[in-house]
């Protein structure tokens, strides 16, 4: 290492209050020359580390509490685009649709 020996000079001229901030600037030097790993790569990571959690399902997953909000919310957004007049069509919606797409009866 041809830098070694005159790096270790300058680093002794260094103010101590600064020796800090040149430690954590190594350190981010040496991070940053590391290879970057991706989402796939961290998820691969912990799945092998045993750090995961298993849900049965998404209901699981979402606390209790956000769902109702979430499901409230979306009610709330359609409200708007609903039309009381079609609603005694619902029941027969999907056998009017194929019946006008392929002219039976």
């Amino acid at each position: 290492m041809p830098y070694a020996a005159a790096l270790e000079r300058k680093i002794a001229l260094i103010p101590i209050q600064y020796q800090q901030e040149l430690m954590d600037f190594v350190d981010f030097l040496l991070a940053r020359s590391q290879t970057p790993q991706n989402g796939l790569d961290v998820a691969i990571a912990e799945l092998e580390n045993g750090e995961y959690d298993t849900y049965s399902s998404f209901d699981d997953f979402m606390p209790q509490n956000d769902r109702a909000e979430r499901v409230e919310s979306l009610f709330g957004s359609l409200h708007q685009y609903a039309n009381p007049a079609l609603r005694e069509k619902e029941d027969k919606a999907w056998e009017m649709a194929v019946e006008e797409k392929y002219g039976l009866r």
